[in-house]
C-alpha cells in the first residue's frame, strides 16, 4: 500500500469511528488514533504529510475566520478536523465559525453543529474556558454584547453580528439614541422598528401598541404614524 492509499485508509477509518460516535460509542481518543496509525502501518513520512495538510487547512480556516468568511472557514476547518479530530484548537475554531454563521443566517443546522463541536472540545478539555462560554451562550440562546466605554458613542453595538435588539435571546442591547426609521426592521416604513431601536425594546411591542391605539383612539394613531414617517430620518 503506497502513502496515498495509506492516508486514504486512515481518513476512512477516522470517518468510521466518527460515525460510531454518533451512535453513542464515545469520542475518538488520541490513543485510538495512535493505535489506528500503527495498525495501518503508517510511516513517519505518512504522519508528517497528514500533519502538514492538517496545518494548512487550520491556517486557512483561521484566516478566513479572521475576515469573517464563515463559509470558507467552515470548509477548511472541517477538513482539518477530519485529519485530526482530537485537536482542540481546530475543533473550537470550527464550533466558533458555525456559531457566527448561525448568527448571520439563523440556520438551525449551524446551531446544532456549533453545539456538537463545542461539546467535543469539552470532552477533550473540560476546562476549556472559551468553549464553556460558547456552549453557555448557545444552550441559553443568548449572545451578549459588551457595553460601550465612556469614549464610545452610545449607539455603538460592540458585537457586529447583532442588531441593537437581539431577537434570538430577547436581550436588550445598546439602544440607538438617535431616533430614526429602521432600514432593517420594518413592516411598512420602519417607524416602529426605529422607535424600538431607540428605546432598546422589542419592535413587536411597539407595533402592538400602535395597533391597539388605532382601535382605542378611533384610528388617531394612523396620522401620527404618517407624520413620524415624514419627520423621522432614515437609518444610515
Amino acid at each position: 500500500m503506497n502513502s496515498d492509499d495509506t492516508i486514504q485508509a486512515y481518513i476512512k477509518q477516522i470517518l468510521k469511528i466518527q460515525e460510531q460516535q454518533k451512535q453513542g460509542e464515545g469520542p475518538l481518543t488520541r490513543e485510538e488514533m495512535t493505535q489506528m496509525a500503527a495498525d495501518l502501518g503508517m510511516t513517519e513520512d505518512d504522519l508528517a504529510m497528514i500533519d502538514r495538510h492538517f496545518n494548512d487547512y487550520l491556517v486557512r480556516g483561521k484566516g478566513y475566520s479572521k475576515y469573517e468568511d464563515w463559509d470558507s472557514a467552515i470548509e477548511e476547518l472541517k477538513q482539518a478536523v477530519m485529519l485530526n479530530p482530537v485537536h482542540v484548537e481546530a475543533l473550537f475554531a470550527l464550533a466558533n465559525a458555525y456559531k457566527h454563521r448561525w448568527l448571520l443566517k439563523r440556520n438551525k443546522q449551524d446551531l446544532n453543529s456549533a453545539k456538537s463541536y463545542g461539546k467535543r472540545v469539552l470532552q477533550l478539555n473540560a476546562g476549556h474556558d472559551p468553549a464553556l462560554k460558547l456552549m453557555s451562550q448557545l444552550n441559553t440562546k443568548t449572545i451578549w454584547t459588551s457595553q460601550p466605554s465612556r469614549n464610545q458613542r452610545p449607539s455603538m453595538v460592540m458585537n457586529s453580528d447583532l442588531k441593537p435588539y437581539d431577537t434570538v435571546g430577547g436581550n436588550h442591547l445598546v439602544p440607538d439614541r438617535k431616533l430614526r426609521k429602521s432600514r432593517d426592521d420594518k413592516k411598512i416604513f420602519g417607524v416602529c422598528g426605529g422607535i424600538a431601536n431607540y428605546f432598546g425594546i422589542d419592535p413587536t411591542l411597539v407595533r402592538i401598541g400602535f395597533v391597539a391605539g388605532t382601535f382605542i383612539t378611533g384610528a388617531a394613531t394612523i396620522p401620527i404614524y404618517l407624520v413620524l414617517n415624514f419627520v423621522l430620518p432614515d437609518s444610515r
